[in-house]
């Protein structure tokens, strides 16, 4: 069967983003830009779509969207070659799935476009999503951060927020993010990843979050309790007056 090929003649215009909840705490190499890239590439598939189809964009369009600051031909071209290697390794009932993320990259340098397709094996994550999904219904708000843990920590919190908290196991949250061995320390994770991570979070976002240490034994820190709010002024008021 044909795949089915789509020209974006306007480039990306949709900023919805719908991936399975798996998406969201699955383990993945991938930098700040090649994560804002496959959220906006999510973008392109429509509620209804039971397959994947190829996309067609101009590079002028991909990287006017992705807010790339290097347009140059060579770079670009290298971030869709690192795209088309990157998984998410899946975790279910202790059998762990690696996923390669793309099936197909072209990069045309004679017209400037690129040809963007989804593996199959993505489907159950990506396609006819029924409960279990996180909801993205701003993808210009991951555009916006420069930290590829904060867009990690706000894909996990973002379908939390009408529960209000989210509790995480520090371990579970250091293999999620994929952190360095360097980073086993909580110290570590406090001040290069969750600090930074929340701080572009609460200024660049529509969610404001704070969080807490949990079960500190023998000095080691167990959970981190994140407490999620809809941006609002009361609500910025109470998280800068404490937790």
């Amino acid at each position: 069967m044909n795949t089915k090929v789509v020209i974006l003649q306007n480039g990306f215009t949709r900023n919805q983003s719908h991936t399975a909840s798996a998406i969201s705490t699955a383990r993945t190499k991938m930098t700040a830009n090649e994560l804002k890239a496959f959220y906006q590439c999510s973008t392109l598939i429509q509620k209804d779509d039971d397959k994947f189809a190829e996309y067609v964009i101009s590079i002028k369009d991909f990287v006017e969207t992705l807010g790339l600051s290097d347009t140059n031909s060579n770079y670009v071209k290298e971030l869709c070659r690192h795209l088309a290697k990157q998984t998410f390794e899946i975790e279910k009932d202790g059998i762990w799935d690696i996923y390669t993320i793309f099936s197909r990259f072209r990069f045309d340098t004679k017209k400037q476009l690129i040809t963007i397709k989804f593996n199959d094996d993505m489907k159950p994550y990506l396609l006819e999503l029924k409960n279990n999904f996180t909801q993205i219904k701003q993808v210009k708000y991951i555009k916006e951060f420069e930290s590829k843990y904060a867009i990690r920590i706000y894909t996990l919190l973002k379908d939390y927020r009408l529960m209000g908290h989210r509790d995480i196991n520090i371990e579970a949250l250091s293999k999620m993010l994929q952190l360095p061995k360097s980073y086993s320390n909580y110290k570590f994770i406090r001040l290069r990843v969750l600090e930074p991570a929340l701080k572009e979070i609460n200024e660049k976002s529509d969610i404001l979050i704070s969080y807490r240490a949990e079960d500190p034994y023998l000095g080691k820190v167990l959970h981190i309790n994140f407490k999620i709010n809809e941006k609002t002024s009361s609500t910025r008021r109470t998280l800068e007056a404490g937790w």
